[in-house]
């Protein structure tokens, strides 16, 4: 019973949920704004090291970020371990690529 609305700007970058598998509940909303470096990266990898096996990760991909970055290595080798299958095909994060999970 949570709603994040994602929209109007206001969450420009890439957008991460850590929902728990039991209930479905939204535990963390997370957004990391891509532009430039590799702190957004290494934000990401932190961000996901602290999952489990009772929590799945949602991702969204929304909207413009002036300066924006690619994901490095090891943030991709890090989203495989969650079974992406598509993010060695991601340009640059928040420029409307889509960052699809297959899990």
């Amino acid at each position: 019973n949570k709603n994040i609305f994602i929209d109007g700007g206001l969450n420009a970058g890439l957008n991460l949920l850590k929902v728990r598998k039991i209930d479905g509940t939204i535990v963390t909303f997370k957004n990391l704004k891509f532009n430039g470096g590799t702190q957004s990266s290494d934000s990401l990898v932190t961000f996901l090291n602290t999952f489990d096996t009772t929590h799945y990760l949602l991702l969204l991909n929304a909207s413009y970020v002036p300066g924006s970055s690619l994901l490095t290595a090891n943030a991709k080798a890090k989203l495989r371990q969650f079974g992406s299958v598509y993010c060695d095909t991601i340009g640059y994060i928040s420029y409307f690529h889509s960052l699809l999970m297959k899990l």
